[in-house]
């Protein structure tokens, strides 16, 4: 399973949404009403995705809201 599969799973198990099955919502912001997350919710993908992939993401690019859709998340690892 490659990181871009790894995040999806991550996004599935926390957000109840499959990325690389509806494309559509890659660009949507976790908190939109298509994807409707939790800040909850998107606090544990956060913690997850650093956990399981040993990545860390910058205040920086947490504060500047880069860590608001799939495709942030994955540009910002270098994945897309």
């Amino acid at each position: 399973m490659n990181n871009i599969e790894k995040i999806n799973q991550i996004c599935i198990r926390h957000l109840n949404v499959d990325f690389l099955k509806n494309v559509e919502l890659r660009n949507k912001h976790f908190f939109s009403k298509e994807i409707d997350a939790s800040v909850r919710e998107v606090v544990l993908v956060l913690l997850d995705i650093e956990k399981e992939l040993g990545c860390i993401f910058s205040g920086e690019f947490l504060r500047d809201e880069g860590f608001s859709s799939f495709e942030t998340v994955i540009g910002y690892m270098g994945l897309n």
